[in-house]
């Protein structure tokens, strides 16, 4: 048995890294202990050592992951409102970005990681506006959730965000925005001028532009917005 776990774990090096593989190995013994058998991985010495030498070979990842933060923000505001109308991705990627950073949201909640699905991905009809009194201007919106990386059942969630009287009122960004886009309930939330639904790596990649034309050079990669 011993064997066939350090061929299986050779062959996930090839594509995960070390923890992940851990992972793997915790499931088989899960298996095992389903089905009745005491699978004893901590005493397969020979094993451990492939482990530990799996590890220094792949080493660990020292990627820096850079948080988006409100002086971002401010940045992304002045590069989008640079011209005196705005266009329609402009105006889309700003409420996207807006969005994001006041609801705390991860990119994979807000953006299509394939073909566009409306039972999972944000769509119009999952935005509602609402008054906070009776008869008053203020407006907040909500947004439903309906698949994240922390709703493994799909259950679904409501988030709430509110506005502001400042230029980066999310709340705002994103009724200027539906009110140039093409009028699709069952749409996407956030799609550019031609139609094509925000993918997960175009938003990035919208972001990684953004940063690069206020000067940061880093190679970092994005984590989630920070307040």
């Amino acid at each position: 048995m011993e064997n066939i776990l350090i061929y299986f774990a050779v062959f996930l090096a090839k594509t995960v890294n070390p923890d992940t593989i851990k992972v793997y190995l915790a499931a088989v013994r899960h298996m095992h202990l389903v089905n009745g058998y005491d699978l004893q991985i901590t005493k397969f010495q020979r094993l451990h050592y492939i482990l530990r030498g799996i590890k220094r070979v792949k080493g660990v990842s020292t990627r820096t992951r850079l948080p988006i933060t409100l002086d971002h923000l401010k940045l992304f505001h002045r590069i989008l409102h640079s011209r005196t109308s705005p266009t329609h991705d402009e105006t889309m990627i700003w409420a996207a970005i807006s969005i994001a950073f006041f609801g705390v949201l991860r990119i994979g909640e807000m953006t299509c990681s394939g073909p566009y699905n409306s039972s999972t991905n944000l769509c119009r009809s999952d935005v509602s506006f609402h008054n906070k009194k009776r008869g008053d201007n203020e407006v907040f919106l909500q947004l439903r959730i309906k698949a994240s990386k922390t709703d493994p059942f799909r259950a679904s969630a409501t988030i709430t965000i509110d506005s502001n009287s400042g230029m980066y009122c999310p709340v705002r960004a994103l009724q200027t925005y539906l009110s140039r886009a093409p009028t699709d309930y069952a749409g996407p939330l956030f799609c550019y001028s031609n139609g094509v639904p925000l993918s997960r790596s175009q938003f990035t990649k919208e972001l990684r532009t953004l940063l690069a034309q206020g000067g940061h050079r880093s190679p970092c990669s994005l984590c989630r917005p920070q307040l």
